[in-house]
C-alpha cells in the first residue's frame, strides 16, 4: 500500500479495513495477508528472488520513483515469476469523462502517466520479458463503486486529486460534476447493457494489463 491509500476514520473504514473485511467473508482468500509500508518504493523490504508475482493495482501513476520501484519488482521476483502493472498508460486517457472538469488535467496526467513506450522500458529495465498488454471486459453489468470514488474526495490522502487540486481553484465543485457526469455515463451504459441495446462506454469496460515475466 502507498501513500495515497485512504485511512479509516469513526465515519468509515480505510481501504486497509475493507480489504481484511473481504477476506473475513471468504470473497479473497485468507492466504491474502495485508500490510500497509511507508516506504517511497526505492527500496522493497524482501530478499532477492522471493515472490512468484508481482502486482500493481493502478499504482504505477501514484509513484515518486516509478523506475527505481520497478526495477526493485524484479528484484524480488523469482526466476519463472510474472510481473504485472494494471492501470492505464497516458495515450488510453484520451477524451477521458474528468477532462471538462479539470482544464489542466492532460498537463498533470501528462506529469504522471507513462506512455506505453515508457511502460515497456519500465519493464524491461527491471530485467524482465515485456509481453503484448491484455485487454479485459469487467463483469457482466456490475455497477461502479461510487463509495470508492468518493473516498477519492479526502485528497488528504490521494496523490492524484491532490496534484490536480494544486492547479484549479473550484476543486470541490469540479470533482462532484466529473463525478456526477461519471455516474451518468456509467448508469446509462449499465442500461443499455440490461436492456440489450448496446454496450458499456470504453472507460468503464475495458481494463489493461501490462506484464513480464523473469527468465
Amino acid at each position: 500500500y502507498d501513500k495515497s491509500m485512504r485511512r479509516g476514520d469513526e465515519k468509515e473504514l480505510g481501504q486497509l479495513d475493507v480489504l481484511w473485511q473481504r477476506i473475513r467473508a471468504g470473497e479473497i482468500s485468507d492466504r491474502v495477508e495485508p500490510n500497509e509500508l511507508d516506504i517511497d518504493g526505492t527500496t522493497l523490504p524482501l530478499a532477492n528472488d522471493f515472490a512468484d508475482i508481482v502486482f500493481m493495482g493502478t499504482v504505477h501513476q501514484h509513484l515518486d520513483h516509478p523506475a527505481e520501484t520497478f526495477r526493485e519488482s524484479g528484484r524480488v521476483l523469482r526466476p519463472g515469476g510474472t510481473f504485472f502493472a494494471y492501470g492505464a498508460v497516458l495515450e488510453a486517457l484520451e477524451n477521458h469523462h474528468l477532462d471538462p472538469h479539470f482544464p489542466d488535467k492532460k498537463i498533470v496526467d501528462a506529469e504522471r502517466y507513462p506512455t506505453l513506450m515508457e511502460m515497456r522500458a519500465f519493464i524491461e529495465n527491471a530485467g524482465l520479458k515485456y509481453q503484448k498488454p491484455v485487454s479485459f471486459l469487467r463483469d457482466d453489468n456490475v455497477a461502479m463503486d461510487w463509495d470508492f470514488l468518493r473516498s477519492i474526495e479526502n485528497k488528504t490522502h490521494n496523490s492524484a486529486i491532490e496534484r490536480i487540486d494544486n492547479r484549479p481553484k473550484d476543486f470541490p465543485g469540479a470533482f462532484k460534476r466529473g463525478v456526477k457526469s461519471i455516474k451518468q455515463v456509467v448508469e446509462a451504459g449499465a442500461k443499455r447493457v440490461e436492456e440489450g441495446t448496446g454496450d458499456w462506454d470504453r472507460f468503464s469496460t475495458w481494463r489493461t494489463a501490462y506484464w513480464g515475466f523473469k527468465e
